[in-house]
């Protein structure tokens, strides 16, 4: 939106400077004089606006110079827009002025005395003191412009992090009931099983539902980033906390609107836009257990002009390792033991935006991280491994963006981005006094360009028919190098795409239609041709039905695909040689071996998923401040690659794996698995050389489309905003109920994943008060994850649930020029009861004995904040 305003015999034009908090929600109508419920508690204006807006489904445009150091009042109950926004900022010194039939601008009062909130509605050409634009922000889930989604959106605001006492975006997703911790997360240990769930480079990736993490998409400023590691995956962890504006998580299909991975659903990391000032914050956490200790700096600095701004963000980080003997439950491990990684990590961003013309901007996205852990160390009975990990990531994403008449956009974008993840790995087996050691990186690199439009085609009963459409193309590459072996395996993978999505607003509440305040329809299409691969058409519809404004009805239905992973089809294809009795084969002669082929396979297919949801949304008017969101969902993933012998001990008597195991293999058919590797036999742990005599079994063990998950549940939501003697409260709470199956072949029968160790629990919940009055803010919260059966013994057992609580304070001084004005000190306590985690009995004496893809070992931790606001 661009305003003029006359200056003697001209026009001066200038663009507005909008800080994060503005935010285009806007689902239809364009009647704005309807009352709604509101909840929002007193806090920085910025954070209060962006609130305000997403509530209103609405676009607030806040200029961040403005903002700085005003803090805004609680806005509770059942009003109109223009009334909740007169209430957030009495007393303030801000005031808000209609600019559009759905667009507000806060200014200062004082420069605009007499056409504030209850001046001209509509009238789009209103006079400013100064003029800036706000960056239009697409709520996750959509590429439309003031459109809602039909799939339910999980959402993280930075106000919300820091009420939780969460220090990087690595603990905000494991604190999330529908995703799973398990996967690339610290703290996973060994044992755990299959190749998704390894700690390789101390990162956190997304796993909603636990379907893996290549199968959640997770992007930044809607741009994708590179995979991390040799999964799939994209570590959330490298972004600085103080450059975060919120996380939207979208936990349903969107292949159709955002492309392969998004079969599980799909996060979106939003960065701060217009800041003014600096952030500088020291913190330091311990926990009461031993081990662990964590040193962090982070500083965001950022300015704006007329025409455009800048922001920068620099995050250290610092944390101790956990031993296995600093802890009473662990102790029986042999002595070292690593339980979680130590890490120390250099993370910075910046963004810049600049209009270039009128009609014309640029913006820029720049991060890079640098990470050292020790991921893995371990002594066992015959050897002694230990595993150092650097990792290094940068990425950059331009765009240039046009404003068209008749409210159209056109954005031409592109980004580049490199993750490097390098592994040192030693071995000492002592009964032959070997000593081994791998080196190597897992180099991952990614390109994409795209251009795409948006804007309103005509207009419907219920407002204007919007449209988006795209095309792009994007390329992968993978590389597995071994410093070692001075080998390298390559894989690339390019894709073409286009899609199209429509927002239909049949119904809006000015037609006064009974038992139909609200109907909107939606509708995504995508093509993508991935060569080799294969192509692929993925659709995806959508019903938003409101009977009441009380009540508001969601329902999708797509389809989603996802390319195998370049590791799962390029990485070396490789065969041990392994003595029997490292399975569970009993009756054989000594010295019986097994062949086992392990690695890539180019041959995989596409794996495809159907998905749909249905989700009701209450928040009454009898009852301001309270909503509550229940959804339904389901997902049917086929043809899934996957590692099919997660657990090898167990080849020989799960009959899940019996399809891959070849007893009594021939001469000619061992011959044929060594051949298929350019390595032939590449290890023997054996203890003697290759006998094809003695070879008893071959166990096929590469990547293969084995796989069909069926993963269905319950999402529960809710909060509630009231007044609480001086202060506010807000009650906000999440669960989900699982139910999830897999099944390996036609064949074979479904085997549970839900509620199985190294699995998913069935229940999971989160739960919390937070309480705030002026710059004072008391935080509590419950966590809970439900118990899981440990199968891996006989009979199976289940381990027990796991309840901790969290505590948390704040306290801010008011704004000033003294050396303790806005400064902001924080205690947080996470786990307050020490609670440890759940028992079962370890495999072998050098994993630990609790499941730690679901349950954490670091305890009670304590952290201590000082953040100065300049």
């Amino acid at each position: 939106m661009t305003i003029a305003r006359k200056s003697g015999a001209h026009v001066v034009r200038r663009a507005w400077l909008a800080a994060a908090a503005s935010i285009a929600l806007s689902c239809a109508a364009p009647a704005m004089a309807q009352s709604r419920p509101f909840d929002v508690p007193a806090q920085p204006a910025i954070e209060a606006v962006s609130a305000l807006a997403r509530q209103a489904e609405a676009q607030i445009l806040l200029p961040g110079r403005i903002a700085r150091g005003v803090r805004t009042n609680a806005v509770t109950g059942d009003m109109t827009i223009e009334q909740a926004l007169q209430r957030l900022l009495a007393g303030t010194g801000l005031s808000a002025q209609k600019t559009g039939a759905r667009t507000w601008t806060i200014v200062r009062s004082a420069a605009s005395a007499g056409n504030a909130v209850a001046g001209r509605a509509g009238d789009e050409q209103a006079a400013l003191p100064e003029q800036e634009e706000g960056a239009e922000i697409t709520v996750t889930g959509t590429r439309i412009r003031g459109a809602a989604t039909p799939s339910p959106v999980i959402q993280f605001t930075r106000e919300q992090v820091r009420d939780a006492g969460f220090t990087e975006l690595g603990q905000v997703i494991r604190s999330i009931p529908q995703n799973f911790s398990g996967g690339q997360n610290p703290g996973i240990g060994l044992g755990a099983g299959g190749i998704n769930n390894q700690n390789i480079s101390s990162g956190s990736a997304l796993n909603l539902r636990g379907l893996g993490p290549d199968a959640t998409l997770t992007l930044l400023n809607g741009r994708r980033m590179s995979y991390n590691g040799f999964v799939q995956a994209v570590d959330v962890s490298v972004i600085p906390v103080g450059a975060l504006d919120r996380i939207e998580i979208v936990a349903d299909g969107a292949s159709a609107i955002y492309g392969s991975d998004a079969v599980a659903g799909v996060a979106n990391i939003i960065l701060r836009r217009d800041f003014d000032g600096v952030d500088a914050t020291a913190r330091f956490g311990l926990p009461t257990d031993g081990g662990g200790e964590q040193y962090q700096l982070g500083a965001t600095a950022g300015t704006t002009w007329a025409s455009g701004g800048l922001i920068a963000g620099y995050e250290y980080t610092d944390t101790r390792a956990i031993f296995a003997d600093q802890r009473s439950y662990t102790g029986y491990m042999p002595d070292p033991n690593l339980i979680y990684p130590s890490r120390r990590q250099h993370s910075a961003i910046v963004n810049l935006h600049q209009d270039i013309a009128d009609f014309l901007e640029f913006s820029v996205d720049g991060l890079y991280t640098h990470r050292a852990s020790t991921t893995g160390l371990s002594s066992q009975p015959a050897q002694f491994v230990r595993q150092a990990v650097e990792s290094t990531i940068y990425a950059v994403s331009p765009s240039l963006k046009a404003r068209l008449p008749g409210d159209w956009s056109v954005t031409l974008g592109g980004n580049y981005s490199r993750d490097k993840t390098e592994f040192d790995a030693s071995y000492s087996i002592y009964a032959i006094d070997l000593q081994l050691q791998s080196r190597g990186c897992y180099c991952n690199e990614s390109y994409a360009v795209e251009v795409d439009a948006e804007g309103p085609l005509f207009h419907l009963p219920g407002g204007d028919l919007r449209v988006a459409v795209g095309a792009g193309y994007r390329r992968s590459d993978f590389d597995y190098i071994s410093y070692t072996r001075l080998t390298r395996e390559s894989g690339r993978r390019s894709s073409r795409y286009a899609f199209g999505e429509l927002s239909m607003p049949l119904i809006g509440p000015d037609q006064g239609i009974s038992g139909i305040n609200r109907l909107t329809a939606t509708a995504a299409l995508r093509y993508e041709d991935y060569g080799e691969t294969g192509s692929i058409t993925t659709p995806k519809l959508g019903l938003i039905y409101e009977p009441i404004p009380d009540l508001s009805l969601r329902a999708s239905w797509g389809r989603s695909f996802k390319a195998p992973t370049l590791l799962q089809q390029y990485s070396e294809s490789i065969v041990y040689l392994m003595s029997i009795d490292e399975f569970a084969g009993v009756n054989y002669p000594a010295g019986s071996t097994v062949l086992m082929s392990y690695g890539g396979n180019r041959d995989l297919k596409p794996e495809r998923a159907e998905t749909w949801s249905a989700t009701a949304a209450v928040h009454p008017r009898a009852l301001p401040g309270l909503r509550m969101e229940l959804s339904y969902f389901n997902v049917d993933y086929r043809d899934r690659v996957v590692q099919p012998v997660t657990f090898t001990e167990r080849a020989f008597i799960d009959p899940a794996y019996r399809q891959f195991l070849t007893l009594g293999p021939s001469a000619a058919a061992q011959s044929d698995l060594i051949a298929a590797s350019a390595t032939g036999i590449t290890y023997n742990s054996a203890g003697e050389d290759y006998d094809p005599t003695k070879v008893v079994a071959l166990l096929h063990n590469l990547y293969t489309n084995a796989a069909r998950s069926k993963v269905s549940g319950v999402d529960l939501t809710a909060s509630y905003g009231f007044d609480l003697g001086a202060g506010h409260a807000r009650l906000s709470g999440s669960a989900t109920w699982l139910k999830g199956s897999q099944q390996n072949s036609a064949s074979e029968a479904a085997f549970r994943t839900v509620g199985i160790v190294f699995n998913p629990p069935k229940f999971s919940a989160r739960g919390g008060l937070v309480w705030n009055r002026g710059g004072l803010t008391l935080a509590g919260f419950v966590n809970h994850v439900g118990s899981v059966t440990d199968d891996t013994q006989a009979p199976p057992a289940p381990t027990g649930s796991f309840t901790t609580v969290d505590a948390n304070l704040r306290y801010r001084t008011d704004p000033g020029r003294s050396i303790l004005s806005d400064v902001e000190l924080g205690l947080s306590i996470q786990n307050l009861f020490d609670k440890s985690p759940p028992r079962m009995t370890p495999i072998v004496d050098y994993v630990v004995n609790y499941d730690s893809t679901n349950y954490s070992a670091i305890g009670r931790f304590v952290s201590l904040s000082v953040t100065r606001h300049w």
